[in-house]
């Protein structure tokens, strides 16, 4: 009789392995309540910190993923929540120290390969939903997921970024380091930003916002931006703030992120369940029920 358990194992491993390989990854899969403290995941050398907040914010876990068409997801986001109160403009803060430090190439050989960074920003509906101050909620929003060179004060910023109403990526202290995505809407979006570093700390980038091509060749890129300032991003932030609604608006705004990824191609930073993988995986399990019920 075949060794139904080995089956098994082998479909498991079959079926990991087609969702790739990543050097950091965080899923959000914690108990639903505050995130500050969680340390699942990969690629960090510690939990999420305190989150700091300017009014009400908070960062907490929530207890579904949002969906990005057939993406693979885990279970769990992280909820950001920004207040404004009257003229007071709200934020939160949160951060996670990397266990390897995502950097450029500084000493003129090209020994740094393209690595590529993917998330799921979902938008809260109410930025969308209420007319009258809808345009200025929109414009005053930031939702952000920003890598950080805390040394030479450096900082590249991926999302739905503060005076703007698409998704893009922006910089601090790298000039050229920006490029403007699709409009913002109130479905669940995945953003995939690839780092290409060249030779003496020269940096391209490349930007897809919800592409179509999941999990497998990477799609052909749009416009390219570049630095030539070298970086060591050591730290992940994620934020969201609100500002510049009419003096009277009142209220907060729940953002979710999601599925944090960094590989090195772009099957790993998109990856979809492969039905086969999925199919073998429960078959086995079925027949080892089934001898262990006979």
């Amino acid at each position: 009789m075949p060794d139904l358990k080995a089956i098994a194992m082998a479909a498991l491993v079959g079926a990991a392995s087609a969702f790739g390989a990543t050097s950091v990854e965080e899923p959000f899969a914690y108990s639903v309540g505050n995130l500050g403290g969680g340390s699942g995941g990969a690629g960090f050398s510690a939990g999420w910190g305190t989150p700091t907040a300017t009014g009400p914010g908070t960062a907490t876990v929530g207890a579904a993923s949002p969906s990005a068409g057939a993406l693979a997801t885990s279970g769990g986001s992280a909820i950001l929540g920004a207040a404004k109160d009257g003229s007071s403009d709200g934020n939160v803060l949160i951060s996670r120290t990397l266990s390897t430090p995502l950097t450029s190439n500084s000493d003129g050989s090209i020994t740094v390969q393209p690595y590529y960074i993917s998330f799921i920003a979902d938008l809260d509906d109410a930025l969308f939903s209420e007319v009258s101050d809808a345009g200025q909620r929109q414009w005053g929003t930031s939702v952000e997921l920003r890598l950080v060179d805390s040394v030479n004060n450096k900082v590249v910023t991926l999302g739905k970024l503060g005076g703007s109403a698409t998704w893009g990526f922006g910089s601090t202290n790298l000039p050229g380091a920006g490029l403007a995505g699709t409009a913002i809407s109130d479905s669940p979006t995945l953003i995939v930003l690839k780092v290409t570093p060249s030779s003496w700390n020269v940096t391209n980038f490349n930007l897809w916002v919800n592409p179509a091509e999941l999990g497998g060749a990477e799609p052909t890129a749009g416009t390219t931006a570049s630095t030539n300032q070298g970086f060591s991003f050591t730290e992940l932030q994620l934020s969201a703030a609100i500002s510049g609604w009419l003096p009277s608006s009142s209220g907060t705004l729940n953002h979710s992120i999601d599925e944090i990824r960094v590989g090195s191609d772009w099957a790993d930073v998109t990856p979809v369940p492969e039905p086969a993988m999925i199919g073998s995986l429960a078959l086995a399990g079925i027949a080892l029920l089934r001898r262990r019920t006979a």
